[in-house]
């Protein structure tokens, strides 16, 4: 091999060995040096607040005196003397019947009545002078009996006048439809003219001015729930108010709605809301647990390994792990029981795979 053939050789090879470091150098610079930067973290602070732990559920407005009145006869209805909405007072009446037959049997038993009262008494004057004249032999023992009869039957006839009549009686009142409440009618379920037999439905009668929610809790955290316990109310209608109630019955069984098992609740606001109307749906959150002025963290904050809670804290751009209790906790924040003060900053490690002592830079 010649010397010139040796020298382009070794220049050939140098100048593809500085092309492979140069493109190295470019991937050093561009991929594996940027990759190995301190990353970029979010951090937030330890502070000072309130964590309140709470089940939710789903209401329903309904009022707490509600009263379905109900035919107590067969008969025709006459005239409907409200309608849906309206205000009534107790005893006022809602409904008149045809009445014009059983009046007649009213009056009809009254008749019979005074009959029996006056055969009863000219009976008893009857007997009166036939025990005189017995006494004094001038009639036979067989009229004495004959007349004891008599009385003792007109007697019997007065008692069943008696009856009959307090039964017609019955029957006239059960013709007059009243309520039994204050309240507003909800529904009419019957028209004039309609004839209605005994148990039927007529009105419904409901007390807008005692509301309360009945709320239904899945079996589980049916547990959690106390009468007593605190709640708060959500309303789509009232956006911006939070309003507030308690626990006032709890069912004593569960029933299955839905292919699940449910346990029914009814919650009494400890406020007057105007705007609240009978049948809206409303958040309903029972308050379990809640403790102010603690210290907490978001719970994305926290790292849970081992039955172990633990968290990095961010001290002069080092991340520094640190063992840590906790207590009470909802989806958002988690009390802090000891390990750290109010003021540090932990850093949330989601997306990052962060070791202790590496550096980090805030974002």
């Amino acid at each position: 091999m010649s010397y010139k053939k040796i020298t382009l050789s070794f220049t050939l090879s140098l100048i593809v060995f500085l092309i492979l470091c140069a493109i190295g150098w470019w991937f050093w610079q561009n991929i594996f040096h940027s990759c190995s930067e301190d990353p970029k973290v979010k951090t937030v602070q330890v502070k000072r607040g309130r964590i309140t732990t709470i089940i939710s559920g789903v209401g329903r407005v309904e009022s707490a005196q509600v009263t379905t009145l109900r035919a107590n006869i067969t008969g025709m209805i006459k005239d409907i003397l409200v309608k849906e909405g309206d205000m009534v007072k107790r005893h006022q009446e809602l409904i008149k019947f045809d009445i014009d037959e059983t009046e007649n049997k009213l009056l009809q038993a009254k008749n019979n009545l005074s009959l029996a009262i006056i055969e009863v008494e000219s009976s008893r004057q009857q007997l009166e002078n036939t025990k005189e004249l017995y006494r004094a032999d001038a009639v036979s023992k067989l009229q004495l009996d004959t007349d004891q009869r008599q009385y003792d039957k007109a007697v019997v006839q007065q008692k069943q006048a008696e009856e009959e009549l307090k039964f017609a009686k019955i029957l006239f009142d059960k013709l007059s439809c009243r309520s039994v409440q204050e309240g507003t009618v909800m529904s009419k379920e019957v028209e004039n003219g309609q004839t209605v037999h005994p148990g039927e439905p007529l009105l419904t009668i409901a007390d807008t001015n005692r509301l309360q929610i009945k709320v239904e809790v899945d079996e589980i955290d049916a547990l959690k729930v106390k009468v007593g316990q605190r709640v708060f109310v959500a309303a789509e209608v009232l956006p911006d108010k939070e309003l507030s109630g308690r626990v006032i019955w709890i069912a004593p069984s569960a029933k299955r709605k839905n292919n699940s098992t449910i346990v029914e609740a009814i919650v009494k606001l400890t406020q007057d809301i105007p705007l609240l109307k009978i049948g809206m749906q409303v958040d309903i959150n029972f308050i379990i647990s809640d403790k102010e002025d603690v210290l907490c963290l978001p719970v994305k904050g926290i790292i849970r390994e081992n039955n172990k809670s633990y968290v990095f804290l961010y001290q002069d751009g080092v991340a520094f792990r640190r063992e840590i209790k906790t207590g009470l906790s909802n989806f958002e924040s988690i009390e802090i029981i000891s390990g750290l003060n109010a003021g540090d900053e932990i850093i949330i490690t989601e997306g990052y795979k962060i070791k202790p002592g590496d550096k980090v830079v805030k974002e």
